[in-house]
């Protein structure tokens, strides 16, 4: 017998979020406002790099990026990725989305999700959601540090798509009846293999795609507390 599952994108799809928002977090905890500076300095330094390189290959922009956790510390990084969904990803849930997502899983569909985002940050948003899984690239390390590489594979674009596809193949997910759920062009072959693709607050690329396929459409701009129980 086949399941069924809900896949969802995470940064602009079930929250308002993304990867400097979490850096900038991180920071924030490991270093004094005098070291934190220069840091900060030079993320907004390279920010039109990265923005670039982030619209044309969105894995290049993850192998940029995420060198800067080079000598981040691994089990403080984890223990603080707790604080981090509460302060930072909690309060950036779309309400739309969740709603969705907790709709599936009560008629008792598999939750996945599949992100560019690094493992850690999103382990406490599997857990709240009660994902079985989180599709999403770690780092390696190196005497208790990370490395500011990223181990395995590169989840960001068509990637996507594939590592879901080799999941559902091998937990026996029916795609063809599952839904996915996505904000950005990139995601579009992972929207295109499963039955029920659905888009949310797409810019004006994306939606021209969904409205010739007639794939549904969330628009949500709405904000409210989200009660995570914590």
């Amino acid at each position: 017998m086949t399941a069924v599952a809900a896949i969802f994108d995470v940064d602009g799809t079930l929250v308002r979020t993304n990867a400097v928002d979490y850096y900038r977090f991180f920071l924030r905890h490991f270093y004094s406002p005098v070291r934190r500076v220069p840091r900060i300095l030079a993320v907004w330094w390279r920010a039109p790099y990265w923005l670039l390189l982030d619209r044309w290959d969105r894995g290049s922009f993850n192998r940029s990026f995420y060198r800067q956790y080079a000598g981040f510390p691994v089990e403080r990084t984890r223990e603080l990725a707790e604080v981090c969904f509460r302060e930072v990803l909690a309060p950036s849930l779309i309400p739309a989305v969740l709603d969705r997502a907790r709709e599936h899983r009560a008629r008792g569909e598999r939750i996945l999700l599949v992100s560019g985002t690094l493992d850690f940050v999103l382990a406490p948003l599997a857990a709240f959601l009660g994902a079985e899984a989180v599709l999403s690239p770690g780092l390696l390390q190196h005497n208790g540090v990370y490395r500011g590489e990223i181990a395995g594979r590169n989840v960001a674009g068509p990637v996507k798509a594939e590592v879901v596809a080799e999941y559902a193949r091998d937990h026996r997910i029916d795609l063809s009846k599952s839904h996915a759920y996505a904000d950005s062009l990139s995601d579009v072959a992972l929207l295109n293999q499963v039955g029920h693709p659905v888009v949310v607050n797409p810019g004006r690329r994306l939606l021209a795609v969904a409205e010739r396929l007639g794939w549904e459409r969330i628009v949500s701009s709405a904000k409210q507390k989200i009660d995570t129980g914590t």
